[in-house]
């Protein structure tokens, strides 16, 4: 059962600039598989570094992610997830630039690196969407918008989610 929760917030997880004049969140889904888009940081500054996506393993098994897949709002995929197993409660986050891969989750916390040199979320306006297999309405998992246009179009992604 998919479902919309609207949410109105300037500064989010802290880590947004005050500069930055975001309007609004929307987040869809209730995950039957228990896997959730945790946290985005689509507009890094200063030393926070690059873009990442945080995706967490709510439900109550181990979680193999071969053939899930990260896209942004208009459904260009970001990433093609690695054939880890994700441990329950524990946070994968994909970074959205090169780096050293880490798939210990013996604390809790792994690390993707796609390989990016270049921006790929619009810090603006612009959406994330967690998908299970193929990319469509019956396997997407989690969807997270962002925007100051309430009224604006989601993209194909977001028309997954409703």
């Amino acid at each position: 059962m998919k479902f919309k929760i609207h949410l109105r917030i300037i500064l989010i997880v802290s880590i947004i600039s005050t500069s930055c004049n975001i309007g609004s969140f929307t987040l869809f889904g209730s995950s039957p598989d228990g896997m959730v888009i945790n946290e985005v940081l689509f507009y890094p500054t200063g030393s926070q570094g690059v873009q990442w996506i945080e995706i967490y393993n709510s439900s109550g098994n181990i979680l193999n992610l071969d053939e899930w897949v990260l896209t942004n709002e208009d459904g260009s995929v970001i990433a093609n997830l690695p054939a880890w197993e994700l441990p329950v409660g524990a946070y994968l986050v994909v970074e959205l630039s090169s780096g050293e891969n880490d798939d210990d989750f013996s604390d809790w916390r792994g690390t993707f690196y796609v390989g990016f040199s270049e921006t790929v979320l619009d810090s603006q306006q612009d959406g994330v969407a967690l998908y299970d297999g193929n990319q469509n309405s019956e396997d997407i998992v989690d969807f997270l918008a962002w925007g100051s246009d309430e009224f604006r179009s989601l993209g194909e992604a977001g028309g997954h989610a409703v």
